[in-house]
């Protein structure tokens, strides 16, 4: 996963024109996909995974705007629907092997 194309998508998404945030929103970044996979429980690309690249980004907006502790309460019903996907797939993957 390119964490270059994630900033960009970041700034895209947040309305961020200018460049004296990357480093800042470099570290949201590193941190949110850590966060993510360890709530999810699963190795996600935001890149290709459109539903958790939507999810992924307002959770990264959240920390940008220091909300972050809210996010999973507000969002309940999304986190609980892509951890039920990731989980099934697991489950797929070790039926098959």
């Amino acid at each position: 996963m390119n964490n270059n194309e994630l900033l960009s998508l970041l700034k895209n998404f947040l309305n961020i024109e200018f460049n004296e945030s990357d480093k800042r929103l470099e570290d949201i970044i590193k941190n949110s996909i850590i966060v993510m996979r360890e709530r999810i429980g699963a190795n996600i690309d935001f890149l290709k995974d459109l539903s958790a690249r939507l999810f992924f980004l307002t959770y990264c907006k959240y920390v940008y705007f220091g909300e972050d502790q809210i996010f999973f309460e507000n969002y309940k019903d999304e986190y609980l629907r892509l951890r039920s996907i990731y989980e099934a797939e697991d489950a797929n993957a070790e039926d098959q092997a």
